[in-house]
């Protein structure tokens, strides 16, 4: 089913909010409590690898050991709307939002 030029440049329109998004530093302070420090390191991993290809799942170590934690951590972060996944062909690295900037700007705030 072809998709009609209206919904193209609603999606569009509507990625392009979503990258421009921001959370206030209620909201961010609010999310940070709900991560751990298992969390943060992960959050901390996409954002070494954005400027490259992205993290991808395997580039974790022990990755098959602690499939179930790593696994959990990213779709916390995603959910939260600090990584999103850009699929490059059959990859699907992880990048870091300007949501999870800000996250990391707290961060090394309280440090």
């Amino acid at each position: 089913m072809a998709t009609s030029q209206p919904d193209k440049l609603n999606k569009r329109y509507n990625h392009e909010l979503e990258e421009n998004f921001t959370y206030t530093s209620e909201t961010l302070e609010y999310l940070q409590s709900k991560l751990d420090e298992f969390d943060i390191n992960c959050l901390k991993g996409v954002q070494e690898k954005s400027n490259t290809r992205g993290l991808r799942k395997t580039d974790f170590e022990n990755y098959s050991s602690k499939r179930k934690l790593i696994d959990g951590s990213l779709n916390r972060l995603e959910a939260q709307g600090l990584i999103r996944i850009i699929p490059d062909g059959t990859f699907r690295p992880y990048f870091i939002t300007i949501r999870g900037q800000q996250m990391l700007a707290v961060i090394d705030k309280q440090k």
